[in-house]
């Protein structure tokens, strides 16, 4: 059971680099004019620019529903820029230990909610009409997060994004989660190797809230301790 969990583990990252790259290449394609899988990317554009709301519950409600079953699963397999950090995670090899779930970054998903309420056209049409001003933005954003990622982890994902803060919410209800189970020996070699500091051995806790699912824990354990499944509304 404890090489199956790591075949797991390996699978999952390998389709998360995949998902990476087809993202990637959708994006360039774009960008470039080309016509990449045939992709109506002015449908969706218009689409999105004449019912934004409409986008935003449909897509929002869409990654709840699946959050809400098997954990924050989108962050560690769809999210873009939660693979980047993986891979500069992956790169730098450091250890990680526990650490607490702070609460400005409710804060943070409050305000954007607001700005995104309230400014959504005038953000889209700013993004739409200024791609050469957004790549440089989101050039040095990737640059301070992967920086970011090489000291601290996933700290992006469990303390800043407001989207990780809004699933995260979601998550610590969910059915399917990371647990400990009977073989755990507390060596706490999955609290070392966890991205997410979410991993408490000694008290038997994992942090659902923070958790995104990455599975390094079944890979770093040798004793086949960490589970994934049903464990309902417990802590």
């Amino acid at each position: 059971m404890g090489i199956f969990k790591k075949i797991i583990y390996y699978l999952r990252l390998l389709l998360a680099l995949g998902i990476f790259v087809l993202t990637i290449t959708v994006c360039v394609s774009y960008f470039n004019g080309s016509n990449f899988l045939n992709i109506p990317f002015d449908e969706i554009k218009n689409y999105i620019m004449n019912s934004p709301k409409d986008f935003a519950i449909k897509s929002l409600g869409l990654i709840a529903i699946v959050t809400f079953v098997m954990g924050r699963i989108w962050c560690s397999l769809i999210c873009p820029l939660g693979t980047f950090q993986e891979i500069i995670w992956l790169v730098s090899r450091r250890e990680n230990e526990k650490r607490p779930s702070y609460f400005y970054k409710y804060i943070l998903l409050i305000i954007t909610v607001l700005i995104l309420y309230f400014f959504h056209i005038p953000i889209i049409s700013f993004i739409i009409s200024n791609i050469s001003a957004v790549i440089w933005i989101g050039s040095v954003s990737l640059v301070l997060i992967a920086i970011l990622t090489i000291f601290k982890g996933r700290f992006f994902c469990t303390d800043i994004c407001p989207f990780g803060a809004l699933f995260g919410l979601i998550a610590k209800f969910s059915i399917f989660r990371i647990h400990q189970g009977e073989n755990c020996m507390c060596c706490s070699m999955c609290e070392e190797v966890c991205p997410s500091g979410c991993i408490d051995t000694c008290e038997e806790h994992v942090n659902n809230v923070t958790c995104v699912k990455c599975l390094r824990c079944f890979n770093a354990c040798g004793e086949n301790g960490m589970n994934y499944g049903i464990k309902l509304f417990k802590r």
